[in-house]
């Protein structure tokens, strides 16, 4: 660097320092406009110290250390084309150049002729410091000796004094670069990607951290046909056992070490003195996530650079998306990454996500001790995801080791889904044989028993064993299609036997809640919550026959009840809310005539339960004050049978039930202090029942869902100090309820409604840019809802509520545009599903709300209608 141009960056910086820092990117944006790595070196300073102006701004000592001589007046030592060292090394052109070397192309002339590089101190970098950090560069590379890590020929020192080195001349690509060209899949990817792992791990076995790993510095070479990477600049390299004194010159002077966009947060932290090999796995993580994504974790599209002081706050503040998110937020970007890796958007988002997101964040924890331990760790993890293996980073559940054990075994899985079909085929048979043999009736009463055993194996324990593996939903699909097409055969042979309706009628109630049952991981898919309805009303009219021939059967009774409960649910869900509401009254009914004749906590258990189910259908039908007094009756039952049996877990939960929908009823009585008081009831009763079953996904989702609410009620009362933080907790169980099954599509549904929550609070709180990314998440997790479930009118309604909360979040920003265009989805959505519901309150209100948004466009007035 020339006096002249740091008096250059000396007068700038200047400037910059006297303006607040919202000011500082646009006064760059003219002065640095046609010199982009001038506007480096200005953003590099500013990113030191709050004291760099009296730190080394003013100091000779840092002008010295950047290239001038003791007079400040020029270099010396200065190398050019031509000039030989060693005798027999002609340096041709200059290569690249740091911050405190630069390396040649060279041309080796004896004992062998070849291309080499030279690396060597720039001129004028001649201190102490520079010249022990060189000879440690030097010394690190010659004691290493692995394919992945360029080698060390020859060293040295110039006529002038000028200490260099010798090494192998590396003709190849950055890995990433080198792998969008050919378009590598994944697969190859991952392979290139141990490789470099292992050439790290080798350095760390040498007690050397690199310190600046990143694309540029593994450079991918062909080797025989056969792409191999090839790890170089160890400039910032610096020994495990590294003394105090020995600090670099970056951190002499307060710097960071390392490149922004792959550096690790302690890097960035000048009060971090210890940085271990830790540090190289985190960069190798974000060089993964480059790989996978195409992106950095926080970049936001290709090509598009940042101030390095905001990627600084966001490396010490934000956890960066997961790479199947990244992929899936851009359309645009995504599709180009796809094409790059040789696949579609969806099916990368669909690779990514599990075990590569999984790997890729375990690396890039901003905590070091959550890391992989060592890049061998890391490396291990991806080759077990090559081979089919369970990873370490994932929980070694048995589901998600049989999941893996599914994919390694395809084809012994395959012959055993043809005997379990055979087996299917046989149970057909058995019922076929049963009615010829109806003479032979011990014989055949053995063999149905038999039958309702194999079906109930099926139907509960052979789905329930895979309902939660990876990539299980084609499996549960066919056992699903299969079972039907028997239970309908055994339905037409069973001859009016009761204990074969009675399985029938489970079996079909069963897949049913397996299809699209909500609260449930259900398949969804088109016209399952249609197949589900006729499912529940087979299963109906089977066990209403059961009763009328055996009215006396209390258990019969019972389980009437329970399929009648379910039916409903299925009602409400499709808009048939009237049909809803006429099921839940007869239950009502029949519970009272039982009450009547015998005094049992069992009726009275079960009458609280009709209640909530009647208060339900009422709350989406607008009855708000009619719920509130059946909820209320249900919890006043409730408590009465939990005060005399306090131990009952169930007497718990469905208090916390109770507790839940008086709070949401109230919200949208506008009773929001009430609501809050209703709400940390329920989530204290969650949380009670939580210590003896941690591990229960039912009640991890009731948690979240009623922090939720929580978050919800306490913005609308305006309760500004606590509002995050129950948002902030919903998402993170949601979070990992997706991770752990992939094909759970309400808790995808429930992630997205509890960012689109968050959203809405902040917004409320008056911080719209806050809320932006919430609310642009949650739009995004309704869009893979839709595709995979597109008949949920709940979800549905839900989707358009968050879209009306990003349409006035976008006019709050002033992007009216954008707001008309979110809002005018809102609206199409909400008219199609007020179609198929139109006695549904809560939609009517929605539509409402965003037909009454449009209008106030383009400054937002309207009031929000709480949901």
């Amino acid at each position: 660097m020339t006096p002249e141009r740091w008096q250059q960056i000396r007068d700038v910086l200047e400037k910059v320092l006297e303006l607040a820092p919202a000011q500082r990117s646009a006064f760059l944006d003219q002065a640095c406009s046609s010199d982009q790595s001038f506007r480096q070196e200005i953003e590099t300073l500013l990113a030191l110290s709050p004291n760099v102006r009296s730190s080394f701004l003013e100091s000779e000592q840092f002008a010295d250390r950047l290239g001038a001589d003791s007079n400040g007046n020029g270099f010396a030592g200065s190398v050019e084309p031509g000039q030989v060292f060693a005798q027999h090394f002609r340096l041709t052109h200059k290569l690249g150049e740091g911050g405190m070397g630069q390396v040649w192309l060279a041309e080796q002339t004896s004992p062998v002729r070849r291309q080499v590089a030279v690396k060597l101190i720039k001129a004028g970098m001649y201190d102490e410091a520079v010249v022990r950090r060189f000879q440690a560069e030097r010394q690190s590379l010659a004691i290493m000796d692995h394919p992945a890590i360029a080698k060390v020929f020859d060293a040295g020192t110039t006529l002038q004094g000028q200490p260099y080195f010798v090494m192998e001349y590396v003709p190849g690509l950055p890995i990433t670069e080198y792998c969008d060209q050919r378009k590598l899949r994944i697969r190859d990817r991952l392979e290139l990607f141990i490789e470099a792992c292992e050439g790290v791990q080798h350095a760390h076995q040498k007690a050397v951290i690199h310190r600046d790993l990143k694309p540029a510095n593994i450079l991918v070479v062909e080797v025989d046909g056969k792409p191999v990477p090839r790890i170089i600049d160890f400039g910032l390299a610096k020994a495990a056992t590294l003394r105090s004194e020995d600090q670099s010159l970056f951190t002499q002077v307060g710097h960071f070490v390392g490149t922004p966009g792959y550096m690790s947060p302690e890097q960035a932290d000048p009060d971090v003195k210890d940085i271990d090999t830790r540090t190289d796995v985190y960069s190798l993580g974000v060089i993964l996530y480059v790989l996978l994504a195409g992106l950095q974790p926080f970049e936001t599209k290709l090509r598009q650079k940042q101030p390095l002081d905001e990627w600084l706050r966001r490396l010490r503040e934000e956890e960066p998306p997961r790479p199947s998110t990244k992929v899936g937020a851009d359309r645009e970007t995504s599709t180009a990454t796809a094409e790059a890796r040789g696949t579609e958007r969806k099916q990368l988002v669909s690779t990514l996500r599990g075990d590569l997101d999984c790997i890729t964040m375990k690396a890039l924890e901003r905590d070091r001790a959550r890391r992989y331990g060592a890049p061998s760790e890391m490396a291990a993890d991806v080759r077990r995801y090559l081979n089919q293996e369970p990873v370490v980073v994932r929980p070694a559940s048995v589901a998600y080791r049989s999941g893996k054990f599914i994919k390694r075994h395809k084809l012994a899985l395959a012959v055993a889904a043809v005997f379990v079909l055979v087996l299917l085929a046989g149970m057909v048979a058995i019922v076929r044989e049963a009615r010829v043999a109806r003479m032979q009736e011990a014989r055949a009463e053995k063999r149905f028993e038999t039958l309702r055993t194999l079906t109930n194996s099926l139907l509960f324990e052979f789905h329930d064993s895979i309902e939660k593996l990876p990539g299980s939903t084609q499996a549960r699909e066919l056992v699903v299609s299969r079972a039907l097409e028997y239970l309908d055969q055994i339905a037409a042979e069973a001859n009016g036997d009761p204990a074969t309706l009675r399985d029938l009628a489970a079996g079909y109630e069963r897949i049913g809640r397996i299809q699209a049952e909500q609260q449930h991981p259900h398949l969804g898919g088109k016209e399952s919550l249609e197949q589900a309805k006729r499912l529940f009303d087979k299963a109906l009219a089977i066990r209403q026959g059961l009763v009328a021939a055996k009215p006396g059967d209390q258990m019969l009774q019972f389980e009437l009840m329970d399929t009648m409960y379910g039916t409903a649910r299925m009602y409400d869900a499709s808009g048939d809310l009237d049909r809803g509401l006429e099921l839940d009254l007869h239950i009502l009914e029949i519970l009272q005539r039982l009450a009547v004749s015998q005094d049992s906590p069992e009726v009275e258990r079960r009458i609280a339960g009709a209640l909530i189910g009647i208060a339900v259908t009422k709350f989406w039908l607008g009855n708000y004050d009619s719920a509130l007094d059946d909820l209320h009756r249900s919890l006043t039952i409730n408590q009465s049978l939990f005060d005399a049996n306090p131990a009952n877990r169930r007497l718990h939960h469905v208090l916390a039930i109770d507790h839940g929908w008086i709070a949401s009823t109230l919200r949208l009585e506008r009773r929001y202090t009430e609501s809050v008081d209703e709400e940390r009831k329920t989530l204290a009763i969650w949380e009670q029942l939580r210590p003896a079953d941690p591990d229960d996904t039912e009640l991890q989702r009731d948690i979240a869902e009623s922090n939720e609410g929580l978050c919800r009620e306490l913005a609308y009362a305006g309760n500004v100090s606590e509002v995050r933080s129950p948002c902030r907790e919903s998402i993170a169980i949601l979070g990992d309820m997706v991770k752990s099954d992939k094909n759970d599509v309400q808790a995808l549904a429930d992630l997205a409604s509890a960012n689109g929550s968050m959203g809405l609070a902040l917004y409320l709180l008056h911080s719209p840019e806050e809320a932006l990314p919430f609310a642009q998440r949650s739009a995004s997790l309704y869009k893979d809802v839709a595709v995979r479930d597109p008949d949920n009118i709940e979800n549905i309604t839900e989707h358009a509520t968050n879209l009306i909360y990003l349409g006035r979040i976008e006019a709050a920003l002033h992007r009216p545009d954008l707001a008309r265009r979110e809002l005018a989805r809102a609206r199409e959505m909400l008219e199609g599903v007020a179609n198929r519901n139109p006695k549904n309150r809560q939609i009517r209100d929605e539509l409402d709300g965003a037909r009454a948004a449009i209008k106030a466009l383009p400054h937002d007035t309207a009031p929000i209608v709480p949901y």
